[in-house]
This record gives C-alpha cells, structure tokens and sequence, in this order.
C-alpha cells in the first residue's frame, strides 16, 4: 500500500542524501571496512533513532500498513555509496518478514525494538548439519550478512520464523568476501535456544524473497548511477593527444551503454516495486533482479576497463563497485536456480 507521497520520497532522499554525503565518503568507507564491526556504528545510530530509517516503511506501527517506497528510496542511496551499514540484514531481512508474519508475543516485541533502530538482526540459512529439537538449535550458516554483531538472529523453518538472541552456544567468525564493503559471517550453533517469533505462510515467504530481490534490485540500480557518473566524470577530466577521452568514439559507446543500462536498471526497478500488491510480485522482481544485477556487474567491469590502468589499482574505487556487482548476484541465491524457477512460471502460464 502507498502511503508515501511523491513528495515525501523526494524529501526522504534529499535529506538521507545530505547525510550520507557529509559522514560517507570514499575515505569513510574504506575505513569502516576495516574496522571491526565493518560499519560506523554511530552514524547507524543516528540513522537508525534520529532519522528513523528502520521503521519508515511502518509508520503507522507494526498492526498498520506496510509502505515500501521509501525502503526502495533507502536501497538506491546506500547502493550508490557502498555503505555498509545493516539495512539490508535489519530492516530487509529482520522486519520486512516479522511484519508480515502472524506474530507470537515475542515477535511482536522483537518487532517493535527493530522497528525504533534499538537492535539489530540479520537472517541465517542452514547449511549443514542443521538441527532444531526441543527449542534448541545445532548446525552452522555461512555467509551471514552482518553476523558477527547483529542482536539476533533469525531463521525460517517450515513456515516458523525463530529468533536467537542469547549468545550461549553461538559462535561467530568473520570471512573474507568479495565485496569489501558489506561485512560477513559464519556462524555455528551448538544448542542454541530458540524463539519462537512467528508463522509466514507459503504466499508470505513468496513476498519475502520478493522485498529482498526487489530492494537488491534498487541498489544494483544505485550502484549503477554512480558507477556511470564516475567513468563519464573520468572521460571529461582525462585527456590524450590533447583531447577528452570522452570524444573517442569507442568511450563514447560505452558510456552510451552505460547509460542504458542504468535508465532501464532504473525502470525494471521501479515495475517490481509497482508490483509489490499484486500476485506477480515475485515474477516481477525476479526478472528485475535478473536483469538489474547483470547489468550492473557488466557496467562496473566496464567502468573498470574505461578508466584504463588507473582502475585497476587499488586506491581507485572502481574495483569496490565490481567487488559489490558481483557480490550481490549471490545474495538471493544462485541465479540459475532463479532463472529456472522464473523461466517454469513462464512455461506454466503460457
């Protein structure tokens, strides 16, 4: 449901964008990356509480309803500036489907710190020996987004969704990963205790894989803007033989291309989220996510090459924009799997 008026949204980014303009450049990030939360937590904080970022989506409170625009808005102004900040584990995958859950009493109370920036979460998917008896939990997770400090944890179960809060027998590792700017996890549960938070049905999980596909096609889309603006910027500034390189005509094709697909990453965006109250929304945001996310990794490695050696060196923020294209083609999952799954519906409606 829209609740959020044109207008609103305008003033969502323009305030957001002043924001992050003055406490994120390229220098903060980099240093946020390697700190040891892998994001600046007092900014998160004043994000979180001040301007309200986690619950704007429910303004109305957690029995209201859900307005996802300005979560769309968020998505494409931290895309454009690799911010690593837990939004997307939060607000993405911790009240998006807690919010359109039927809720115990715990779930709602966990809702309602998460909703006022108080806590944080994150969402883990089994990977072995996954095992969950008598309100205990045993088996381990890999890639967790934010998982090493994020206040819960939560898991879906056969149509469950369970919480962990309290660290005995949860053990966090950080890992390496490709992108550099969103901080990751492995996590092991021995014995864990689990909360019961709620029940999604079937449609709802459906809707849940929609939200992140359809919030990670709205950063794709960021993050292609910016990396379009970079090499366009690059061929004005640089010159050979005493001419821009932007009037070669081979620059001058590729930045044509980068724009195109940034315009059309921007409108697949904006049709899943059109969606985001009627049966195609996961279709919808599937063949978003598809085409946005391969966009993007093809405009970042081309970004790359137009700016020649300088690109290739570290201290250039190209190599961050690719690192993070091609992360993000992994976070819903293989995208093979995707494509079969959207490429059935297809058949099975023909």
């Amino acid at each position: 449901m829209k609740l959020s008026s044109r207008d609103d949204l305008r003033d969502i980014r323009a305030a957001l964008s002043d924001v992050l303009d003055a406490a994120m450049p390229t220098s903060a990030i980099r240093a946020d990356a390697a700190s040891a939360h892998g994001y600046d937590r007092t900014l998160w904080a004043e994000l979180a509480s001040g301007f309200g970022i986690t619950g704007m989506h429910a303004a109305e409170g957690a029995e209201g309803p859900l307005d996802l625009d300005p979560i769309w808005v968020v998505a494409e102004l931290l895309g454009a500036r690799l911010a690593a900040l837990p939004y997307l584990s939060t607000v993405v995958l911790g009240t998006l489907p807690l919010l359109r859950a039927e809720r115990t009493d715990a779930g709602s109370e966990v809702l309602g710190e998460l909703l006022e920036g108080r806590l944080t979460a994150t969402s883990a998917e089994p990977v072995q020996g996954w095992r969950r008896h008598e309100g205990r939990l045993s088996g381990s997770s890999s890639a967790v987004l934010h998982g090493t400090d994020s206040d819960w944890i939560l898991l879906v179960d056969d149509g469950r969704v369970y919480g962990v809060h309290d660290p005995a027998g949860v053990t966090r590792e950080p890992v390496a990963s490709i992108d550099l700017t969103r901080p990751t996890s492995a996590i092991d549960f021995q014995e864990a205790s689990l909360i019961e938070l709620g029940t999604l049905s079937l449609e709802q999980q459906d809707r849940c894989r929609a939200d992140l596909l359809t919030y990670l096609t709205h950063e794709c889309a960021g993050g292609l803007r910016r990396v379009k603006d970079m090499a366009v910027q690059h061929l004005r500034d640089r010159h050979q033989f005493g001419v821009p390189l932007g009037s070669f005509q081979a620059l001058k094709h590729r930045a044509a291309d980068l724009a195109v697909d940034t315009v059309t990453s921007t409108a697949v965006a904006r049709a899943a989220a059109a969606a985001v109250n009627t049966p195609a929304y996961l279709p919808a945001a599937e063949r978003a996510f598809l085409f946005a996310s391969d966009a993007y990794v093809r405009a970042a490695s081309s970004s790359l090459h137009m700016h020649g050696g300088l690109g290739f060196t570290w201290e250039f923020d190209s190599h961050l924009y690719y690192r993070r294209a091609y992360a993000s083609t992994a976070l819903a999952g293989r995208s093979s799997a995707t494509r079969c799954r959207l490429g059935q519906r297809l058949m099975a409606s023909a």
